[in-house]
């Protein structure tokens, strides 16, 4: 990538004395922002005050992707879609592998970690862009960005640790001491902030400065509100308005269509609903570097992981995902099949172009989400026509379900072929499903662990529970 194309998410000199005075601490004692002057400095100027946002983005980055800390990783471990090929060589991949996580895992409480500084930062944009004189169309637009990043923020703390607390000021005396809510309380924040975002954002993609339009990909829009509702009322069972989210974005053909296989999770892809570019400047994406095995090589520590046999046994034959989503190397010892959705592992000179991004939100999900509201409400034929949307697309003819319940468990199993080792997705199904602990039961004796139903949620991290004496952990830590 060249200098003059550089990251979305660079900042200027101001606001990063602003961040790093404030980027160390844990949620629980970060001070406040610092002096007003400087504050409303900031957020009066339209290029420091996207760069807050952008610094959002960065966050968000760092905590889907943070080494272990990445949740696809963490929860591939934990459920059955990842093998860890040296159990014993890494303690925090064991413990994830193992199921054996505990209070003294820092790396288990990552996403908590990252999550609250986020969500520290968009609280002050809040507050700062509400009050400033910005101009009105850039103010709206930050202001949903804003919303949009804290409630998925809030959709990621909410699947992996249940009860957690709700932030919703800089205050740091309250936030210090605050309790965990229950998770229908937190949903409704989720569910607020994403209402909000949908009406303050554009309805295009736009550029770094919201100025005008962009090719890219990488800021939230209208459509990326209406697509984490979806998936937000879907987890929620509000059946009715899951489709009707989802029906606004894939009815919108102008912006959105099924991309190839092959081009599915390339940046700015057609099928992308949002993507989040990579903060490293010598990789495309993190993914690509750990999950892609070189060829004739077995798993290392550098690539620590290969897909299971419950997930390469789950395609069906001829089922195109797992010729292009699926690699292979070739071993004296072995064949290890390994994840191959993006497809750029080596590293990269500084200036050469970046050809993948991370995908959030993607079309392919929508039609799923459509399809499993539609058939909880008794359409079967939409849901039919929905699930094999996908499946065609797959080189798959359609699904043989025909009852109801044989429509939920094909959407199932739909699901676990096409969002494998996909924000979390796998794990997050297994459980709102209620499968989780039948699957686990079998699974985690094969990983060399035990399970036990507690273990759906992460512990939340001593250091955390010893900063607020307010906080629980969750039960049976």
């Amino acid at each position: 990538m060249s200098k003059t194309n550089n990251k979305l998410y660079k900042v200027s000199g101001s606001l990063v004395l602003f961040l790093v005075l404030c980027s160390c601490k844990k949620f629980v004692d970060v001070n406040p922002p610092v002096q007003q002057l400087l504050k409303n400095e900031i957020y009066n100027n339209s290029s420091t005050a996207i760069g807050v946002l952008n610094q959002s983005f960065v966050f968000m980055h760092y905590m889907d992707t943070w080494g272990i800390g990445g949740i696809p990783i963490q929860t591939g471990l934990l459920g059955d879609e990842l093998i860890y090929y040296k159990p014993g060589e890494d303690v925090t991949l064991t413990a994830f592998y193992t199921d054996n996580l505990n209070s003294k895992d820092v790396f288990s409480t990552n996403v908590w970690t990252q999550a609250y500084q986020n969500i520290f930062y968009i609280n002050d944009a809040i507050e700062g862009v509400g009050n400033s004189s910005l101009n009105q169309s850039i103010k709206q637009q930050l202001l949903g960005e804003a919303k949009f990043m804290r409630g998925l923020c809030y959709f990621y703390l909410v699947n992996i640790y249940g009860d957690v607390p709700i932030v919703l000021t800089t205050d740091h005396t309250k936030n210090s001491l605050i309790t965990r809510a229950s998770q229908s309380d937190v949903w409704n924040i989720i569910k607020s902030d994403l209402n909000d975002a949908y009406n303050l954002l554009s309805n295009s993609f736009l550029n770094g400065t919201l100025t005008g339009t962009s090719t890219d990909r990488v800021r939230p829009t209208k459509w990326a509100a209406a697509a984490l509702l979806a998936k937000v009322y879907l987890y929620n069972k509000n059946w009715d308005l899951a489709e009707e989210k989802s029906n606004e974005v894939i009815n919108n053909t102008s912006l959105f269509k099924l991309d190839s296989l092959n081009g599915v999770f390339k940046k700015n892809s057609i099928e992308s609903i949002l993507q989040f570019q990579s903060v490293n400047y010598i990789l495309n994406t993190f993914y690509g570097q750990y999950f892609i095995l070189p060829d004739n090589s077995q798993p290392s520590t550098l690539q620590p992981t290969y897909l299971s046999n419950h997930l390469i046994n789950s395609f069906e034959i001829g089922d195109e995902r797992k010729n292009k989503w699926v690699g292979y190397s070739y071993t004296a010892i072995g064949t290890y099949p390994y994840a191959y959705k993006y497809k750029e592992y080596k590293t990269i000179n500084y200036t050469d172009p970046i050809t993948e991004n991370y995908v959030t939100l993607r079309l392919g999900e929508q039609y799923l989400i459509r399809a499993e509201a539609r058939v909880q409400q008794n359409n079967l034929s939409g849901a039919l026509t929905d699930l094999n949307t996908i499946r065609n697309r797959a080189n798959l003819s359609g699904s043989s379900a025909v009852t109801k319940d044989q429509i939920i468990d094909a959407i199932d199993h739909e699901r676990q072929v096409e969002l494998f080792l996909e924000q979390g997705d796998r794990w997050f199904d297994l459980r709102r499903a209620g499968k989780l602990d039948s699957v686990m039961q079998i699974v985690a004796p094969e990983k060399g662990g035990t399970w036990s139903s507690y273990k759906q949620y992460y512990p939340i991290e001593i250091g955390e529970l010893k900063l607020n004496p307010n906080l629980q952990q969750n039960p049976g830590y």
